[in-house]
């Protein structure tokens, strides 16, 4: 699944817990709006992971600053018991200035 959103935050975590096990992580903060009803409007934002360490990197080099709007990936994957979507790859799409 493809989608055009807006990211609001990212968050690297790069380590070894106490017993031994490494982790390395990127989460994505994104802007997820809410179906339109009597009850709600706007949107909502939502973590999703986006691989390791690495992509935060890469979105930084790309010279992207929060927030930012993005042409954004995502996939399922499962334990067996839970599913869920994660962001494949991210392509920030940088706004051309308006001519004055």
């Amino acid at each position: 699944m493809k989608m055009i959103a807006r990211v609001t935050g990212m968050k690297r975590s790069k380590g070894i817990t106490e017993k031994g096990q490494s982790y390395d992580s990127t989460k994505l903060f994104i802007e997820i709006q809410f179906p339109e009803s009597q009850d709600m409007c706007g949107f909502a934002t939502q973590e999703f992971t986006y691989g390791t360490y690495e992509n935060y990197e890469k979105l930084l080099a790309s010279g992207v600053k929060m927030p930012f709007k993005a042409e954004i990936d995502f996939d399922f994957v499962t334990t067996g018991k839970v599913v869920k979507q994660i962001v494949t790859n991210v392509v920030p799409v940088f706004e051309k200035p308006k001519n004055s």
